[in-house]
């Protein structure tokens, strides 16, 4: 089925997220995946399967129901499929939650 909201190869991905994140709808295996998360003396890093023509971008707020999210870094549009790395250099020494945003040109 082709609906936005459908899910065709039941990857969990609605046809609209796939779209945005530049997978295929159709095979099950090709999905946005985190790879890697990592902090480090004060900083956040976050490594992504990009995909061409896609922009990312890092967020961070305090909380995670409440308050403004924050760029922190972005990237994009990618030239071609591959590794994608964004980092907050000054994540805060407490707790923080992260988002990474894909969109669609």
């Amino acid at each position: 089925t082709s609906a936005d909201s459908a899910d065709a190869d039941g990857d969990g991905s609605t046809n609209q997220s796939e779209y945005a994140a530049g997978t295929n709808p159709n095979i099950a295996t090709d999905v946005f995946k985190i790879l890697t998360s990592t902090r480090t003396n004060g900083n956040f890093t976050v490594t992504a399967a990009g995909k061409a023509s896609r922009s990312y971008v890092l967020e961070r707020r305090a909380s995670l129901d409440t308050g403004s999210w924050t760029t922190v870094s972005s990237t994009g549009p990618l030239a071609s499929d591959g590794t994608t790395i964004l980092s907050d250099s000054s994540a805060p020494a407490g707790s923080a939650f992260y988002r990474l945003r894909v969109s669609a040109p």
